[in-house]
């Protein structure tokens, strides 16, 4: 949570409570305006267990006070006026002693509440920017809560229809005469529910196979390697789930110039693929020996994308070694095979 002053006042919501300290004779307390308009001008509350309050003021912005006033639990309300524009709409709910099921008891609890949410289709979001105020009588300006550890963003859905902070203030701090929250026995709460008109929601799909045996594996046979001038030999494309791919091979190497040989794979083809794509794969890249000695061989996994189409290895395998067909087998009659095997693909892509 962060704390921060400001001088303006609330835009949306003012509660005045006067006798704040008759309050702790009711210490389970728990105040609940009724439906006001996030962004609108008159608001109404409704306030439970209130008979040992003398009384209680709620201020709408731009409008009229409207006092309440409880007395011998008889309610008596003047200038009880209220509109109710926009569809989504919401409560405050205040535990001027904690809400002690959430462990908040010798704070204050403050809370707010998305109403109103039956016309919504299934699977509704709404993101809003809360801010909650406690006015401060001595610097006259107002307590900023915000919490940062979200940014400040509050998402409300059908299993999050309330959000708020267990431990708003402790009773000490909020009592103390020094910080000026309460003058005259009174204290004044605020709050801002801004909705983002603007949000840049992104809702992804990863979707994850296993290449069937008889199409997992990709086998290249570059005939007379030995005798190769060119740089770089690429394979054909081919396509293992869903994706084409590529093989290349450095003979004199890529890094390791002249010491080594270098073996990457690589996505090709990408404009068929869905928009913001990413691909997730593991694979085996492999020199097979044609001897009978084992097949040179890296297992690895990577994610490929539009800023890392190749992932390989510079220096696979030492030339000297490579070259030793007498004892190793990897050339055969200057041949050389090179497989790709794939035991996993998967796709990022945005969610439809």
């Amino acid at each position: 949570m962060f704390i921060s002053n400001r001088k303006n006042e609330p835009s949306h919501y003012m509660l005045k409570i006067e006798s704040f300290s008759l309050l702790s004779e009711a210490p389970t307390l728990k105040i609940e305006s009724d439906v006001f308009e996030a962004s609108g001008h008159k608001w109404s509350a409704l306030f439970e267990q209130l008979h040992k309050l003398k009384q209680i003021s709620l201020l709408g912005v731009g409008s009229n006070v409207n006092h309440f006033l409880v007395v011998n639990n008889e309610d008596n309300r003047e200038n009880d006026t209220w509109r109710i524009t926009r569809r989504h709409v919401r409560r405050l709910e205040l535990y001027p002693n904690g809400k002690e099921e959430e462990e908040g008891s010798n704070h204050i609890s403050l809370y707010v509440i998305i109403c109103d949410t039956e016309s919504l289709p299934k699977g509704w979001e709404v993101c809003v920017d809360v801010n909650f105020f406690i006015y401060d009588h001595t610097h006259h300006n107002y307590a900023t809560f915000q919490d940062i550890m979200n940014g400040n963003r509050i998402r409300f859905h059908e299993k999050k229809m309330k959000w708020g902070f267990d431990k708003l203030i402790s009773l000490d701090s909020f009592k103390k005469s020094g910080n000026g929250y309460v003058e005259n026995d009174s204290c004044v709460f605020g709050a801002e529910v801004f909705a983002v008109t603007e949000y840049a929601q992104m809702d992804r799909c990863l979707s994850i196979t296993k290449p069937p045996t008889i199409i997992n594996t990709y086998t290249w046979k570059i005939d007379n390697f030995s005798d190769v001038t060119e740089r770089v030999l690429q394979s054909e494309f081919f396509k293992v789930g869903k994706v084409k791919w590529e093989l290349s091979i450095y003979p004199k190497g890529n890094d390791g110039v002249g010491t080594h040989i270098s073996f990457y794979l690589g996505i090709r083809d990408t404009y068929i693929l869905p928009k913001g794509w990413r691909v997730y794969a593991k694979y085996k890249l492999r020199l097979k020996n044609q001897g009978y000695n084992d097949d040179k061989e890296i297992e690895t996994d990577a994610w490929f994308s539009k800023s890392a189409l190749d992932w390989g290895y510079p220096r696979f395998m030492l030339l000297s070694e490579l070259n030793d067909d007498s004892t190793n087998g990897f050339l055969l009659n200057g041949s050389l095979i090179v497989e790709a095997e794939f035991s996993l693909v998967g796709m990022f892509k945005n969610f439809i």
